[in-house]
């Protein structure tokens, strides 16, 4: 039986079935409130944000989408 590709739904990732066998994409993300404290490349084109999270740790976020670089922009000072 050749392998089978099927959507269940647009926000779950592709499942490969495959002689009675699934095989399934899954990520966890947790969102905490933090402190940004810096950003890397420039203020008007934020790339990432360095934040401090609430035990202290310092953390880097990942890569900004354009939309959101947008919204964070005008609250960076340089």
């Amino acid at each position: 039986m050749p392998p089978v590709w099927h959507d269940a739904s647009p926000s779950i990732t592709h499942q490969l079935v495959k002689a009675g066998l699934v095989w399934t994409k899954i990520r966890h993300a947790y969102m905490v409130d933090a402190t940004v404290i810096g950003f890397t490349g420039t203020a008007r084109h934020p790339k990432s944000l360095a934040v401090q999270l609430p035990d202290g740790r310092i953390a880097l976020s990942q890569q900004l989408t354009t939309a959101l670089a947008s919204v964070v922009a005008p609250r960076l000072v340089p």
